[in-house]
């Protein structure tokens, strides 16, 4: 490890602590293995806004202050040095512009709350560190996966954010698209992929009420999965 990144693995755990103690300012002295569950259980919505802000804000001064400008072909050496359960125990897998690491999970047992402070704490470091490069979760042993896969992608509209779709998921979305289409002539129901056990689509256009009714029927049919809709807002301009 170079003494680079060792600096910036030992101020990520740092900015990592910090946001773990304001959920829980009565707390002892401990390191993040003893905080991490009390502070998300806490304060869970907070501590994952915090550790995302204090990653982002530490990977940009590290940017900063090295002049290091990091993309998909040299970020995975970096974040493979720094001392992080969801980053070791896999090699990488460079392709153009996007690079994959799966690997076994870290633990035998993890809740969602776990897998998802790590997450935001990845996605923040590399929301510093590169002005270029995305992050993107698929999998997770928290949300119900055998393996976990980490993804970094260029393109901030590229599909690779999201998941892939699983062929029976498409299958048993294709009632409601049928629906959708059969509503009135103009809205479509796009499916754009499954992250750690949430489907993402897009409703063509926006509906509110539409909206209401494809998660209805989409929880019917894929009780297992939960839904976010990622359809795009109107920008408003100043008055």
């Amino acid at each position: 490890m170079s003494a680079n990144a060792a600096d910036l693995s030992r101020r990520w755990q740092g900015a990592r602590l910090a946001a773990l103690k304001v959920a829980l300012p009565a707390a002892p002295s401990a390191g993040e293995a003893e905080l991490l569950e009390p502070a998300l259980e806490a304060d869970l919505a907070g501590t994952l806004r915090r550790v995302f802000d204090n990653s982002a804000k530490l990977g940009f001064g590290y940017r900063r202050t090295w002049s290091e400008e990091h993309g998909v072909a040299t970020l995975p050496g970096l974040l493979e040095a720094l001392e992080a359960p969801c980053l070791r125990g896999g090699a990488w897998r460079l392709d153009q512009r996007a690079a994959a690491l799966e690997r076994r999970p870290c633990r035998p047992r993890s809740s969602p709350q776990v897998c998802d402070y790590w997450r935001e704490a990845i996605d923040g470091l590399v929301a510093g560190l590169s002005d270029a490069s995305r992050h993107a979760r698929h999998r997770s042993l928290g949300h119900g996966d055998e393996v976990c896969l980490d993804l970094l992608y260029e393109d901030p509209e590229s599909p690779l954010r999201f998941g892939p779709l699983p062929a029976e998921v498409s299958e048993a979305a294709r009632g409601v698209q049928r629906l959708v289409a059969a509503f009135s002539s103009a809205p479509r129901l796009t499916l754009l992929g499954v992250s750690e056990g949430v489907l993402a689509y897009r409703l063509s256009p926006p509906d509110g009420n539409l909206r209401a009714l494809v998660e209805r029927e989409l929880q019917q049919k894929l009780p297992a999965l939960h839904f976010r809709e990622l359809s795009p807002r109107p920008v408003y301009g100043d008055p």
